[in-house]
Formats: structure tokens, sequence, C-alpha cells
């Protein structure tokens, strides 16, 4: 795209859903602003939307707006185009095609890079556009543009977060209300916190989109989302959360990407996370990032994680970077560290093989031995118990609950040992429960 000729940066929108209807409002504000700023004027010149006549919290006067799609990747009065439509195959297209035709595209779709960002990084570098993506991990929180730029000096081993804020809602309220899953995840529906299908929440798919982008930022490496692993919510039970809170702990859904000697762990899943660490404070639909760098030993990013406006503040910032570039006829040098690089395939551990420290809990019939024939398991499996909590049976009951923390052990290997535990006598295995251990 030449830009020596052009005295105002037009913009073309696709998608104007609570997230564009907020775009479209900051630039109605901050217009004059940015003119006096950059000496260059910004210009919403069109808009595509699935139903033109729906009436728009925005003021679309002076705009175009339409129905196709594909339009913004060819029309001659958009420069630069902004995502926001979602899914995976339309927008493929859209942002596919845009790039061919030389145009800067900001996008806030986290499915789309995680799954296509080979293809996507690549061909922004060939073209010399950039494509930003802010937006797509930790909603106003400005995590890409640290891991970006910022920590351009440190060498990154791990990246570890509380990234998706349905999934945090869900366990806050858990915690602090000793609700069921189900209760809670019906009122998280109603506040619009939670889609009506909450799969891609709740069973961590949407927080492994977005760790994959960040764990490619972190290392460099591409990634194949294929291999994340993620475990949902649906497990977890209550009588947990007073349990761990008496260990020192409480219950976050953590997303993890870390290098080790065996390669690039990477996973999802809720966590034990100590008392004593600012995750744990966390609540709600809050979001956080720690990256663990060399020089910086950890930084966190803490900040409203979804949302119109928190996530609209993210697609302005990369559009204000784009007009920059464009302004000093620079829009080739936008950095994007090696995010084009398909050669650099990330070699990523089989999850069974990685380590990790254990809670579990399982429901016993009160009987002399019982105790016994479980530690004997474990120790057969060389794992020791570092934490122990047995309750006594509750009035009426001939059960006790058993919770221990185990020693840092193989994934596959813990997992047969759970297992044979619940396959005792007198273990009640369907209220049982094993989560990990969040630690670095």
């Amino acid at each position: 795209m030449s830009t020596q000729l052009i005295s105002s940066i037009r913009v073309g929108i696709a998608g104007v859903g609570t997230v564009g209807t907020s775009v479209v409002n900051i630039l109605r504000d901050k217009f004059s602003t940015f003119e006096q700023q950059f000496g260059v004027q910004i210009a919403i010149s069109r808009v595509v939307v699935r139903n033109i006549d729906a009436v728009r919290n925005c003021d679309l006067t002076d705009v175009v707006v339409g129905a196709e799609l594909m339009e913004l990747s060819t029309a001659e009065d958009v420069d630069v185009v902004i995502e926001l439509i979602g899914g995976v195959e339309e927008s493929l297209a859209l942002v596919r095609e845009s790039l061919r035709n030389g145009k800067a595209v900001v996008t806030a779709n986290k499915a789309l890079l995680a799954l296509h960002g080979d293809e996507l990084f690549s061909l922004s570098k060939e073209k010399g556009v950039p494509l930003l993506f802010e937006a797509a991990v930790g909603g106003g929180i400005p995590i890409i543009k640290v891991m970006r730029e910022s920590l351009a000096g440190n060498t990154i081993h791990c990246v570890a977060g509380i990234i998706n804020g349905t999934c945090n809602y869900l366990l806050t309220r858990m915690a602090n209300e000793g609700a069921k899953y189900q209760e809670v995840l019906a009122d998280a529906q109603k506040l619009g916190y939670a889609e009506a299908d909450p799969t891609f929440d709740v069973e961590g798919i949407d927080a492994a989109h977005k760790l994959a982008l960040l764990t490619r930022l972190a290392f460099q490496q591409s990634i194949d989302f294929s291999k994340i692993t993620h475990f949902g919510l649906a497990d977890i039970i209550t009588d947990d959360f007073s349990i761990v809170k008496k260990m020192g702990y409480v219950i976050k859904p953590m997303s993890i990407a870390k290098q080790s000697s065996k390669g690039i762990e990477i996973y999802v899943f809720p966590a034990l996370v100590s008392q004593a660490t600012l995750l744990s404070h966390v609540n709600d639909v809050t979001n956080v990032v720690q990256v663990f760098a060399d020089r910086l030993s950890s930084i966190n990013c803490v900040g409203p994680g979804a949302g119109g406006d928190a996530t609209a503040s993210a697609v302005v910032a990369d559009l204000v970077e784009i007009v920059h570039a464009i302004h000093n006829d620079s829009l080739s040098s936008v950095y994007t560290p090696q995010l084009d690089e398909r050669k650099q395939q990330a070699q990523m551990v089989d999850f069974e093989e990685t380590e990790h420290a254990y809670y579990l809990r399982f429901q016993m019939e009160d009987k002399p031995g019982m105790m016994k024939q479980c530690a004997s398991i474990l120790e057969r499996f060389d794992i020791s118990i570092e934490v122990l909590n047995q309750n006594e049976p509750k009035d009426g009951e001939n059960t006790v609950s058993v919770a221990l923390i185990t020693n840092n052990v193989r994934e596959r290997i813990l997992q047969q040992a759970f297992h044979e535990i619940k396959k005792l006598s007198g273990c009640c295995s369907e209220n049982s429960s094993l989560i990990r251990v969040f630690q670095i």
C-alpha cells in the first residue's frame, strides 16, 4: 500500500456487535485527539454487519454500511481492516485476502490465529503489512505488546495465568458461596458472562487458543494447537474448595506454557494455587498473565479480560500503532518477532510425560486399613504424601473424606495410582477428585 499521498487513514470494520460498537464510539470520541497527535485523520469508511437494519448504539453517519464481508478486503477506500466477526472460516478468508491486497489488519480473533497463524503471519511478512492482535488475549491487558517489545532483552521460560474470565467467575463463586457448578454456570449465562453454549469457555478451549498465541510469542516458535492439552471445570466438586482452603490453596483456571528439558509444556487446567500468590487474589472475570524471564524474574499484567470497552481499547491501540507507522511511511517495520517463521515448529511435550504435584481426594468407608491400603498403592508407585487432611465422618455417615497433596509425579504414573486407589473396596470412586497444583 502506498502511503505517501494519504492524508487520512480509512478504516473498515467487520462486525459491529459489542466490541465493534465500542471501537466505533472510541474512535468517534478520539478523532480530533488522534489527528493532533499524528497529523493525519482517521476515518471509518466502511462497516460490514450481518443485519443492516439492526439498531446500534454508535454513530455510523457517513459510513458505508454493507453485508458483503469480502468487500473490505478489496475496497479502495479501506486502508486498515479490523476483524471482529469471530469464528474461523469467514474471518480467515477476510484476513487472508486483506493481507494479500496490502491492507494492514487488526483482529481480536484468538481461534483464527491459533489455528491459522502460520499462514497468516507468513503472509503478513511477505506483503509487508502488519497483522496485530492485542485484543485476542486478555481483553484490555496490553500483554501482547509487552511480550512483543518490552521483554525483547529477556529469555522467557514460562508464561502462566488466568485468561478466561468466565471460568474464573465460576470458580470464584463456587469458592465464596459453596455453590455447585451447574448453579453458578446458569447464573453466569443470565449475566452474560457465559454463552448459551459455554463449551469453548468451560472446557478450556478458549484459554487454549489464547495460550497458543502467548506461547508463540514467548518462545518464537510455531505451536500445533491440536497438541495443547486442556481440561474443563465440570468435574470440580464443591467440597474441594473448603478442603484446599485449609491447606493454603484456592482453585483457579490456569493456563501454563513453559520450557523444560524435554521441550515446551503447554496445558490448560483447573489448579491449586497458593494463597500467598497474586494469582489467588484475581477473582471474578478479571484476567492475569505472569511472564517469568531471566532478567526480570517475573512480571504480572492484571486487568479486565473481556467486555466491549476493554477489548475495544486493545483494538484501538493496535490501530493507533498502524496509523503511526503509515504516517511515518514505515508500515512494514511494525515489530512482530519471528511470528512468520514456519520452520521453527515447537517440540511439544506429551502431557502424560509432564510432572506435577497433585491434590487427590477420596471418599472412603470409615473402617480400619483403608488409609493404609491407599498409602501402600502410592508407595508402590514411588509417590509420597506432602500434605494430608482427613475429616471425621459426619453424623449418621460411615464415610470419611481423605485429601492429600503429592510430591512431583509424572502424569502417566499418577493416573495409574489414582485409578488403582479408586478401585479399592470401600472407596467411593464417583466422589473422588484429582486437581493439579500450579508451580513453576
